[in-house]
């Protein structure tokens, strides 16, 4: 009995550890994302810290701590408990891509027609 209950507590530690899944382009396999999830009791993978977001050129965008979101089709989807977005310093897209654009939006941040893309200066949001 005694070794039934250890291998199931070892089988459920193993099911439920936080682990990284990266999501990547479909059109030039560069990163996207970077997801910290763990799996419920259903099997579906939960976000459980920080999660970021990247350029195609590989430099991270955008990092939230995001909680409860289920990962569904490369994304967190449903209720999530979210911290602040953090945008750390960053070249933005020349042209701007439209999940770059999403994002500004929803923090709130105004989009203006001139992000300093090519200015080659390093650009962060306050």
């Amino acid at each position: 009995m005694l070794g039934a209950v250890t291998i199931a507590a070892i089988g459920v530690a193993i099911w439920t550890r936080p682990y990284t899944v990266e999501v990547f382009r479909p059109d030039d396999g560069t990163l996207m994302a970077r997801y910290r999830v763990q799996r419920n009791w259903r099997g579906e993978q939960v976000a459980r810290g920080l999660q970021e977001w990247f350029l195609p050129a590989g430099a991270c965008y955008r990092r939230q701590e995001v909680f409860g979101a289920i990962l569904r089709d490369d994304e967190l989807q449903g209720d999530r408990k979210a911290g602040a977005a953090v945008y750390p310093p960053h070249r933005p897209p020349d042209p701007p891509t439209a999940d770059y654009v999403y994002w500004l939006r929803q923090d709130d941040i105004p989009v203006s027609t001139d992000l300093p893309s090519s200015s080659g200066e390093l650009f962060s949001y306050p």
